[in-house]
């Protein structure tokens, strides 16, 4: 009698690891695992004749607790997937470039378990973006505020108005900027807040620019007028102690803009950095570059991109790739026009700069995916993974069939498609399009408007290309 009871003990506890709405007793992984890479890669080819075999390329096993797409739109935890289900009323359905707000009115808040059960957890107002850290969730919610509530959908926080920038990945520390006293802070699972900007350090005056957390270092930029064409760009480290020092500086032209736009990634202690001005109400990317900047030493900046050069960035989105080429390092830039802050994947005008020597180089098949989302190519959905790779997730067949042939709805008189985003988790991808027409009441100008006439959510498996239909609205 005692063993079946620790049977039946054992079988409720497994359960409970991965039942949507309940919390389990493994240890504590709060950071977040990239998820297995299954996908299969496609070919990429740069001038130089380089071609990538097709081929899978698996990575480590996510840690137990991991969690897979931290930020996305569709977020894995210990088994468990979640996401904001949205319907016609959480979203103004008519904006000016279909440039739709999702919080017009709440969402449901979505646990798919690993059977694919379905549980409502809480309904909110919710933009879409799901942080898991410390057990709890995450959101951006009314009165710009940031909010998280327990696995179960309990337990409501109000974390003030601040931006949720990240969550640390070795220790689940959510990093938060708050723009009424431009500074960065962590919080850990207690709720302990640490400053983490060195007011000897900041330039008076000067707005932060969050540039990449790695390490167990923040690195952020300020942005200071010296001259009246000229610009200093200071990069700052900071540890989660709220030690900070100037790690260097470089300088860009000073143009009538709007706001300025930096990315970055950090490749063995060296800060890529790509930047670039914002200017116009179509808030366009212009005359941007990439610089190298060595944390570690004491080293001059790097100038590998200038603005004036030939091939100035159009977005400060970079995609390193290691695996071109052993023992060499590249990056991926774009050069195309009209490059804008609402693009969620940049496909044209993609160039290869060659770190160590310099050489750029025309991509005929390539694409910036911005916050994680996938592209159109050539009629098929594509994505990158860790190593850069370009992999396919539904071929232009697959796509024909489900009848998405034009996904340029956004700029024609007739709209089109949207893609609105692409989330991987595991071996699982959803996928949001958006069926749009123009609104002539939402023009602004040249800006066209265009209301929401459909959304559909897909769910598809790696290496099947079958689609299902998830939800619409």
């Amino acid at each position: 009698m005692k063993k079946l009871f620790m049977l039946m003990l054992s079988f409720i506890m497994l359960l409970s690891v991965s039942a949507c709405g309940k919390d389990d007793s493994q240890p504590e992984s709060t950071g977040k695992a990239e998820s297995k890479d299954v996908y299969e890669s496609v070919s990429e080819t740069d001038s130089d004749g380089y071609q990538s075999e097709s081929q899978e390329h698996d990575t480590e096993e996510e840690p137990d607790g991991g969690v897979l797409n931290n930020g996305g739109e569709f977020v894995g935890y210990n088994g468990n997937t979640y996401y904001w289900k949205r319907n016609g009323a959480s979203c103004n359905n008519a904006e000016t470039f279909a440039n739709f707000s999702y919080m017009a009115g709440p969402s449901d808040l979505i646990c798919i378990s690993e059977n694919g059960d379905e549980t409502v957890l809480t309904s909110a107002v919710a933009d879409g973006k799901i942080y898991i850290a410390s057990r709890r969730i995450y959101y951006f919610g009314t009165d710009s505020s940031w909010y998280s509530v327990d696995l179960e959908g309990g337990a409501l926080k109000n974390h003030g108005k601040v931006n949720l920038i990240t969550v640390e990945e070795t220790t689940g520390n959510v990093i938060y900027y708050d723009y009424n006293d431009k500074k960065f802070w962590r919080e850990d699972s207690q709720g302990n807040r640490v400053v983490l900007n060195n007011d000897n350090v900041d330039s008076d005056g000067a707005d932060p620019y969050f540039l990449t957390v790695g390490n167990g270092k923040l690195y952020y930029a300020t942005v200071n007028p010296v001259e009246d064409e000229k610009f200093v760009v200071a990069v700052i480290e900071a540890d989660m102690q709220g030690n900070a020092r100037l790690v260097n500086t470089f300088t860009h032209k000073k143009e009538k803009l709007v706001g300025f736009g930096m990315e970055a990634v950090l490749n063995d202690g060296i800060l890529y950095i790509g930047y670039a001005n914002i200017q116009g109400s179509g808030m366009f990317y212009s005359f941007g570059g990439i610089v190298a900047i060595n944390t570690l030493q004491e080293r001059a900046t790097e100038y590998l991109v200038r603005p004036d050069s030939e091939t100035p960035l159009s977005h400060p989105k970079l995609r390193l790739c290691s695996y071109i080429e052993e023992g060499e390092l590249y990056i991926m830039f774009s050069t195309g026009m009209d490059a804008t802050v609402r693009d969620t994947c940049i496909t044209d005008g993609i160039k290869m700069l060659k770190v160590s020597t310099g050489k750029i180089s025309d991509v005929s098949y390539g694409i910036l995916p911005c916050d994680g989302n996938g592209g159109i190519v050539n009629g098929a959905l594509v994505n990158v993974n860790g190593e850069g790779r370009q992999f396919t997730i539904l071929s232009a067949d697959t796509m024909e069939s489900l009848g998405y042939t034009d996904f340029d709805g956004n700029g024609k008189e007739e709209g089109g498609y949207l893609l609105d985003f692409v989330s991987i988790v595991g071996d699982t991808a959803y996928i949001s399009v958006s069926e749009i027409s123009r609104d002539t009441s939402k023009d602004i100008g040249w800006r066209y408007g265009y209301k929401r006439d459909k959304t559909t959510v897909y769910i598809t498996k790696a290496h099947t290309d079958e689609v299902t239909v998830l939800y619409e609205y």
